[in-house]
């Protein structure tokens, strides 16, 4: 299912989380890595990130723009020459691409031949706004429509995942992600059935269990009511689970309009990868 894997770098701390997770995979679903850095054409004098709750912090920059993408240039060279030694010291297939561009353009055009998207929760400016998502993940992630990991600064190895299932079609999409991946990488399972009708409930985790059992999988299935960001947070550190993969939109795609993400909330509050799906 998973050929290729795009990773987008910018030399900043979560550089290395993102390259583990990468050879994590790569080797256990024997896929190629691509890895790839964009140096931003755009003034650096001034960046603005929009995160759910609607503010807009102002990045100065520590160089006049010239400097500033000399300074990119200088840090993603180095970051590469590392990136590349791990990479061949752990025996994956890769390649490595940089180019230079509008950082949101470049990994969406990019990620049109990839299977599956591999990003920091953060980029290098994450200091001016660390309770926030990056400026670039967040409209990368609106925008694609491939499996997109998120990833915090330390990567480990997966055993345990949660599937938030609410019978959306993107969560029966993320089932299926979470049978192909609990099955190929060994992992214990959770199924997490929130706010609908018991009775509905129900249903809901019998035809995940059904479905998930032709992948061999034995899944504990839990439902639960109440905020569904919270609630996915909760179970996800009370069973010490080590990858969320869920839908990245519910059934009310005007809640997640009006009310804020309840993806953009589990990314930043889960402390752990989370898998969307769409």
């Amino acid at each position: 299912m998973f050929k290729t894997i795009l990773l987008s770098i910018d030399g900043s701390t979560y550089t290395d989380a993102i390259i583990d997770a990468g050879i994590f995979l790569a080797k256990k679903l024997n896929c190629h890595l691509k890895v790839l850095s964009v140096i931003d054409v755009r003034p650096q004098d001034w960046q603005a990130s929009v995160g759910s709750e609607s503010i807009v912090p102002i990045i100065p920059a520590l160089a006049p723009p010239d400097d500033n993408q000399e300074q990119q240039s200088s840090r993603i060279h180095t970051t590469i020459v590392e990136v590349e030694k791990k990479l061949s010291d752990n025996g994956v297939d890769f390649t490595v691409e940089t180019i230079t561009g509008l950082p949101v353009e470049s990994i969406c055009d990019h990620a049109r031949v990839a299977d599956m998207v591999i990003m920091g929760i953060r980029g290098e400016y994450h200091i001016w706004h660390s309770n926030m998502i990056g400026a670039t993940l967040g409209p990368v992630s609106r925008q694609l429509d491939r499996p997109f990991l998120v990833v915090g600064e330390h990567f480990q190895q997966f055993h345990h995942l949660l599937i938030a299932y609410d019978g959306s079609p993107a969560a029966s999409k993320a089932l299926a992600i979470a049978g192909y991946l609990g099955s190929s990488l060994g992992l214990k399972c959770t199924l997490l059935v929130l706010n609908t009708k018991e009775e509905d409930a129900s249903g809901l985790i019998r035809e995940g269990r059904e479905y998930l059992k032709r992948y061999e999988i034995d899944c504990k299935c839990i439902f639960d009511s109440g905020d569904t960001a919270s609630k996915i947070c909760e179970h996800a550190n009370n069973s010490q689970i080590d990858l969320i993969i869920m839908g990245a939109f519910g059934h009310s795609r005007i809640h997640e309009i009006f009310w804020g993400s309840t993806t953009e909330k589990v990314i930043k509050h889960a402390e752990l990868p989370v898998l969307l799906i769409k």
